[in-house]
């Protein structure tokens, strides 16, 4: 190795050890395995990398499902909405479901946007979500821990992994060098390992990610106004406070919207609207994730020039057999 490369990787190296110790350390000092839920059952949605990897949208996809499959009363709508499950949604069906989502305190604009996504669904913003599974247990035929995979208190849990093909292996793939927070001998194997992608082939994944329109507070597709040359002289921004920006400028230029600037901002930015009312002064229009959005007041998600894209959960029907068979209780 060149030894000016070599003196260049070192400290990145150290860092990441250091991450590794601290939270091995934690994990056996403060989140050592404990007791199951009595009632409910418990489903963690999670993902080895930092963030970015649909865990949110993804809970919201299994609400859904969990409410229409024992909702339906029959198999029929079952059929209709999710490409029919099988006998296990048929044995579950004609029942409401009580079904409660868990965020962490510090994800705040997730719980917001869920809460709108799904009137139907209890979403708790806790910063203790094994204390607050336990506390509500009696009251929830289902909880969803959104992101519970780092929690390891949480036991007798159905354990469903959101897997991008990116390894986590060695300290070397771990932050803050690396797209990691825990390596994959870090947990049980999970219930379910779902591949997810965010093109357009398909056909090998069980969860594909896309964006389906980018519109605004008057229900104006973004995609539209170009197609139209309204948006010609002044092309749009892109502002988002994302796990992962990268994968959502993708899915943009997927979708077929190709920004004149990006704007990263961290996770859960707390001055986000501050950057956005700046930016709109430049007259661009602005494009920003549902979650983004879910930090703006009423009053700025209003404005015309905001466009919101508004993301697509596609389940295979093969996954989604697989997932009722998990956790769908008779």
């Amino acid at each position: 190795m060149n030894p000016l490369k070599f003196a260049g990787f070192l400290p990145k190296l150290f860092a990441q050890a250091l991450y590794r110790s601290a939270y091995k350390l934690h994990h056996a000092l403060f989140l050592r395995p404990g007791k199951p839920l009595d009632h409910a059952r418990l489903i963690i949605v999670g993902s080895y990398l930092v963030g970015g990897a649909g865990k949110t949208p993804f809970c919201a996809w299994l609400a859904q499902f969990l409410n229409s499959t024992h909702a339906a009363g029959d198999a029929t709508t079952t059929a209709t909405t999710n490409a029919a499950i099988d006998t296990a949604a048929t044995d579950a069906a004609g029942s409401t479901p009580r079904i409660a989502i868990l965020c962490h305190a510090k994800a705040q604009d997730e719980a917001k946007m869920l809460r709108e996504k799904l009137p139907f669904v209890t979403v708790i913003a806790t910063s203790n979500r094994y204390t607050t599974a336990h506390e509500i247990d009696s009251e929830f035929d289902y909880i969803i821990c959104d992101d519970g995979f780092e929690d390891t208190r949480l036991t007798g849990a159905v354990t469903m992994l959101l897997d991008w093909q990116i390894p986590c292996d060695g300290i070397r793939d771990l932050i803050p060098a690396g797209p990691c927070r825990s390596l994959a001998k870090d947990h049980d194997t999970p219930t379910l390992s779902l591949r997810c992608t965010g093109d357009g082939n398909s056909s090998d994944k069980d969860i594909r990610f896309s964006i389906e329109k980018i519109v605004n507070s008057c229900g104006i597709d973004l995609r539209d106004e170009i197609a139209n040359g309204k948006q010609a002289l002044r092309r749009p921004i892109l502002v988002t406070g994302l796990g992962n920006g990268n994968r959502f400028e993708n899915d943009l230029l997927s979708a077929g919207v190709a920004p004149s600037e990006k704007i990263f901002r961290r996770d859960h930015d707390s001055h986000f609207e501050k950057i956005i009312l700046s930016v709109l002064k430049r007259g661009n229009p602005v494009v920003v994730s549902e979650k983004d959005k879910a930090r703006l007041s009423p009053e700025t998600a209003q404005n015309p020039q905001i466009f919101v894209a508004m993301q697509k959960t596609e389940v295979s029907r093969n996954a989604q057999t697989a997932i009722g068979k998990a956790i769908l209780r008779p």
